[in-house]
């Protein structure tokens, strides 16, 4: 599993959807983890969460929120209290493969000639 980026997204009032996120190609997993000014709470049904009915992710934690990306793209997110937040998210997957020999481009591609 590689490394495909890394991004932090803003929590405020507003719901975050996958919408909010910038999805590498060819992510599996994500990683989730929310930054140092507050909690957050989260469904993973599709359904709005809200701060009294929703799983609290807390601020800080170790391990994180680990998903697949079936489940990410469902994720819903809000922040748990009156201080905006920041999620981190971490995109894991397989990097495009490439021929170890650059001659094999042309039977990948078509021949070139």
């Amino acid at each position: 599993m590689n490394s495909l980026g890394f991004q932090q997204v803003a929590v405020a009032d507003a719901v975050l959807t996958i919408s909010s996120f910038t999805v590498p190609a060819n992510t599996v997993f994500v990683e989730i983890q929310a930054d140092s000014a507050g909690p957050l709470r989260y469904t993973l049904d599709g359904s709005a969460p809200t701060t009294a009915a929703a799983m609290i992710l807390p601020k800080d934690t170790w391990p994180l929120l680990v998903l697949e990306i079936a489940a990410f793209r469902k994720l819903k997110l809000i922040r748990d209290g009156s201080t905006g937040t920041k999620i981190n998210v971490q995109y894991l997957g397989t990097a495009p493969s490439y021929p170890a020999d650059p001659g094999d481009l042309d039977g990948a591609v078509g021949n070139l000639d």
